[in-house]
C-alpha cells in the first residue's frame, strides 16, 4: 500500500486529499468485494462494517457473524447501495477533510462552473485565504457583467519573484487566485478599431479590443488611438526609458484604464501586487526569436512591479512560438487553465495579444482562427490581461 494516488474525485467535482496510515492500509485490504458466500451459513467469522458477496449483491455486517453462523439479511448485515458505498470508500482510503492544495487544483479535470455567487459570498475566498481551492478549479469562472474571470492558476504568483517582501509584494505570499480576464463589455473600456489607417468601428463587438502599439502622444485612456506597426517605441516608466512590451501602448493602457476597472471590481486591496520580469528593449537589427529571417527581437529586461500583465505565449501554448525568451519572464509554464482545455473553449473566436515581441514590426497573438500568429502591433485586437486577487 506504499503507492498510491494522493487525491480522488468523486462525480460531483469534489477533490479529497488522502493519507498512508496503518488504519488506511488494513481498511484498503478489506475490499469492497469481500469475501463471496454461497449460502447463508458463514463460512468465517465476520465483524462489524466488514463485506461479503451473496447471491451477486454485496453487504455490509452490522453484527458480528461467527464463522458457521447464520447469516440473516436485514439483522444483522445490509445490502450496500452505490451512495452508501461510495461513503464507505472515502473512508476506508483514509479521507482527510477536503482541504485541497493549489498544486492538487491544478491538476484537477476542469468543470466549467460559474462560482460568481459562492465568491461573492466570501465563502470561496475565506477558503482560499487558507490556501483551500477545493472549489477554485482552472475552468471555474466568476462573471460581472460582461466581464468574464476564468481561473487561470490557484496561488499563480505565490513564492515567485526577486522580492519575497510580502507586504510590499503580497502575491509573494498570500494564497490568491490568479485569473485570466476576458471580455470587458463595458462602454467605458472601449478601446477602438485602432488600425494605422485610422478606420473605426463601433460595435460591441470592438469593445476590449487595443493595438499592441501607438505613438507616445496618444492618450492611454483614448477610445480612438490609431496603432502603429513599431515594437520598438519608447515610453518612461518609473523614470525609465523603456520599449518592447514595457514601453507598449497596450501595457500602458491597461495600467491606465483596466486595472483601475478591476480594482473597482474587486476592491483596491484584493488586486496583489507582484514583481515579474520584463522585456524593456527591441533590437531591431537582430535576428527575431521565432523566425531568424524576419529582424528585430526584445533585447534587454528588467523585474518590475505589477498588478497585472498580458500573458506569455507559453503560458497560452506551453511553449514559445514567435517570441524571444526575454518575452517569457516567470511566465514559462502552461496555465492549468489551458493546460486542461482547449483555448478556444476559453475565449471563443477571440484574437488576444500576448506579451511578446515577434519582430520591429509585429507582436505576438493567438489569432481568431485558433493558430498561434504574429502581427502587426498597429492591429486592434482583444486585451486579456492576468491578475491575481484574494
Amino acid at each position: 500500500m506504499s503507492n498510491y494516488v494522493d487525491h480522488v474525485t468523486d462525480t460531483e467535482g469534489t477533490v479529497y486529499n488522502l493519507v498512508d496510515t496503518e488504519a488506511r492500509s488494513t481498511k484498503a485490504d478489506n475490499s469492497v468485494i469481500g469475501n463471496t458466500e454461497t449460502s447463508l451459513v458463514a463460512s468465517k467469522a465476520y465483524a462489524v462494517g466488514d463485506y461479503f458477496t451473496y447471491n451477486g449483491t454485496e453487504y455490509k455486517v452490522t453484527v458480528a457473524i461467527a464463522s458457521g453462523g447464520a447469516i440473516t439479511i436485514g439483522t444483522n448485515c445490509v445490502a450496500t447501495s452505490i451512495q452508501n458505498e461510495l461513503s464507505e470508500i472515502k473512508y476506508r482510503v483514509g479521507i482527510l477533510s477536503p482541504k485541497v492544495p493549489a498544486y492538487v487544483a491544478r491538476c484537477t479535470p476542469p468543470r466549467n462552473k460559474n462560482i460568481t455567487t459562492e465568491w461573492e459570498s466570501g465563502t470561496t475566498r475565506a477558503e482560499v485565504a487558507e490556501g483551500n481551492f477545493k472549489n477554485v478549479i482552472p475552468g471555474d469562472y466568476i462573471q460581472k457583467g460582461n466581464t468574464i474571470l476564468w481561473v487561470a492558476n490557484p496561488d499563480g504568483r505565490y513564492g515567485k519573484g526577486d522580492q519575497t517582501n510580502n507586504t510590499n509584494y503580497p502575491a509573494y505570499g498570500t494564497h490568491h487566485v490568479e485569473f485570466f480576464v476576458k471580455y470587458m463589455g463595458d462602454t467605458s473600456l472601449w478601446l477602438g478599431k485602432g488600425n494605422a489607417d485610422g478606420s473605426w468601428q463601433t460595435s460591441a463587438n470592438d469593445k476590449g479590443r487595443c493595438p499592441w502599439n501607438a505613438a507616445t502622444d496618444v492618450d492611454p485612456t483614448s477610445t480612438t488611438a490609431v496603432g502603429a506597426n513599431n515594437t520598438n517605441i519608447t515610453r518612461t516608466y518609473n523614470g525609465a526609458n523603456v520599449s518592447g512590451y514595457m514601453g507598449s501602448f497596450i501595457r500602458e493602457r491597461m495600467d491606465a484604464v483596466i486595472l483601475p476597472y478591476l480594482q473597482n471590481l474587486f476592491g483596491s486591496s484584493n488586486i496583489l501586487k507582484y514583481r515579474e520580469i520584463h522585456g524593456n528593449a527591441v533590437n531591431t537589427e537582430a535576428a527575431a526569436g521565432g523566425i531568424p529571417l524576419w529582424k528585430g527581437c526584445t533585447s534587454g529586461w528588467g523585474w518590475y512591479d505589477r498588478y497585472l500583465d498580458l500573458p506569455s505565449e507559453v503560458e497560452l501554448y506551453g511553449s514559445r512560438i514567435f517570441g524571444d525568451a526575454y518575452d517569457q519572464g516567470t511566465q514559462c509554464e502552461q496555465l492549468p487553465l489551458f493546460r486542461n482545455m482547449q483555448i478556444q473553449d476559453v475565449i471563443g473566436r477571440l484574437d488576444i495579444w500576448t506579451k511578446g515581441v515577434a519582430s520591429s514590426s509585429y507582436a505576438c497573438h493567438r489569432c481568431d482562427y485558433g493558430h498561434a500568429n504574429a502581427g502587426t502591433a498597429s492591429a486592434a485586437r482583444w486585451a486579456c490581461p492576468l491578475v491575481c486577487v484574494k
